[in-house]
């Protein structure tokens, strides 16, 4: 249950769709995987409401939807690159914000 997996909290849960093309979610626009110590995860991602600012997402072959702020999908938009890169970027800016305040 997605509920049970942070930090992927659903503001919503409906259950028992029968017509998940209301939701984004019969051709779902992308999916996203993960991994936890204990198990896989695979959500797939459908509709986005401007109006509450969220995401409808479900798990494969499920009629479960789980509506979840942007954020939430947002953060797994970065490759592992980028989150690579990010890190680098900020080890650097911090590396030379400490020089320049022990040269001071």
């Amino acid at each position: 249950m997605l509920t049970d997996v942070a930090p992927l909290i659903a503001d919503q849960v409906i259950e028992n769709v029968t017509d998940m093309s209301q939701y984004g979610l019969a051709e779902p626009s992308r999916a996203i995987s993960f991994e936890t110590a204990s198990e896989s995860y695979i959500f797939y991602v459908g509709d986005y409401n401007d109006v509450s600012g969220v995401y409808y997402i479900c798990k494969p072959s499920e009629t479960t939807v789980y509506v979840v702020p942007a954020l939430t999908v947002n953060g797994f938009n970065y490759t592992l690159e980028d989150l690579i890169e990010e890190e680098v970027s900020t080890e650097t800016e911090e590396t030379a914000a400490a020089e320049t305040t022990e040269t001071e």
